[in-house]
């Protein structure tokens, strides 16, 4: 209970620095770009937030937009562990994260394991079933994501177009939608 009571007040200590830091850089005076895609509608609360305000994110204090960048490319071509080309490719993939992470514009990213690893989770009729492998088949696999902000999908397609993978494979942009 203790526990939960010191969540709740962090949460609302959190939301007042973030309102704080809003109104101290005066962005409630800016435009919302995505006034015309969402229009304003009451939301529910957050996971831990004990009132009927909804949380305000990063992306949202300063106008920006997240967008999921997927890795696709076909793993049977992607250098081995312990070669001289997985350390190249490693080094490259090291300085994309650098540039994203210097611009703001890194939220998450993860190289993910082989497709041969993937289990497919279905529920049909009320029942669950896994089969191993991806979800779908095809000469590429998906090898990796980025979590990106960005003011626009045009950023985001330009910063996708910097990694590495986009040479060898496709390099996915998609909104994330926001609720």
């Amino acid at each position: 209970m203790h526990t939960q009571c010191a969540l709740v007040r962090f949460d609302q200590l959190a939301k007042g620095i973030i309102i704080l830091c809003w109104r101290l850089l005066r962005c409630a005076d800016r435009p919302d770009h995505r006034a015309q895609v969402y229009p304003p509608t009451a939301a529910p609360a957050g996971a831990m937030s004990p009132s009927l305000e909804r949380r305000l994110y990063r992306c949202e204090v300063i106008g920006m937009s997240k967008y999921m960048v997927f890795l696709y490319a076909n793993e049977s071509g992607m250098p081995k562990p312990g070669t001289p080309e997985f350390d190249t490719q490693n080094a490259a993939y090291g300085a994309v994260y650098e540039d994203f992470s210097k611009r703001g514009a890194f939220v998450s990213g993860d190289p993910l394991n082989p497709s041969s690893s993937a289990t497919s989770v279905r529920v049909r009729d009320g029942k669950r079933q896994d089969t191993p492998g991806p979800a779908a088949s095809g000469q590429e696999q998906v090898i990796g994501y980025y979590v990106l902000d960005c003011n626009d999908q045009q950023e985001a397609s330009q910063l996708a177009a910097t990694i590495p993978c986009a040479q060898v494979g496709t390099v996915e942009v998609r909104p994330v939608f926001e609720m």
